[in-house]
């Protein structure tokens, strides 16, 4: 069942406990700063070290939830998560800035065409739509990110502006990201707005996630 190394130690075991490890994290309270980093990076280092072609899904949530850790106390470390999340194509590395209880609500103009709860289909989602986004339309301008006033709560705005194909109209990714004590994000709001009727069912046909 397992493979031994030169050292007499089996992989699979070593891999188990590493993506215990990430789980754990994702739900456990009261670990200071310090004590989280540690882990965290002690477990990326473990999967980076890994041979095994199954690797890179678990590298890629330990690398985003570290940096979540340590943007606790860095703003700029928060915009950085944020923009990634609103311009990410690989669900993995969103799924690892997410909180495991997280929502997702998506908006064209103001009615609410989806709303999701499964962090994997969160990520996904968001995945989907920004790739498609990037590749059927130009960027007008990159991503900007800014502090809304949310309380106790850090919530983060981007906004990303697309050109549609043949430049009938623009299309604007209005995201809203609301941040744990944790700095992972527990509530999505995307909002797509059009500034042309014209572009409406090209909007639908891109991005077919919305309507779903």
């Amino acid at each position: 069942m397992y493979k031994i190394d030169g050292d007499g130690l089996p992989n699979a075991a070593c891999e188990t406990f590493d993506e215990l490890v990430l789980r754990w994290m994702d739900t456990v309270q009261g670990l200071c700063k310090e004590d989280r980093l540690r882990v965290l990076r002690r477990t990326h280092e473990s999967l980076v070290g890994r041979t095994d072609s199954d690797k890179t899904r678990a590298v890629v949530k330990a690398g985003a939830a570290l940096r979540a850790a340590e943007a606790l106390t860095d703003p700029r470390m928060l915009r950085q998560i944020a923009v990634s999340i609103s311009k990410g194509c690989t669900a993995a590395a969103t799924e690892g800035y997410l909180a495991p209880c997280c929502m997702l609500t998506m908006r064209i103009g103001s009615c609410v065409v989806q709303r999701l709860t499964s962090v994997g289909e969160i990520s996904s989602a968001l995945a989907a739509q920004n790739m498609a986004a990037s590749k059927q339309w130009g960027i007008v301008s990159e991503s900007q990110a800014w502090v809304l006033d949310c309380g106790e709560r850090t919530c983060l705005c981007v906004w990303t502006v697309f050109a549609t194909e043949g430049g009938v109209g623009r299309v604007t990714f209005h995201d809203e990201h609301l941040f744990d004590a944790c700095a992972r994000v527990t509530l999505i709001e995307r909002t797509l707005l059009v500034d042309c009727i014209a572009a409406d069912d090209e909007v639908q046909t891109v991005l077919p996630l919305c309507t779903s």
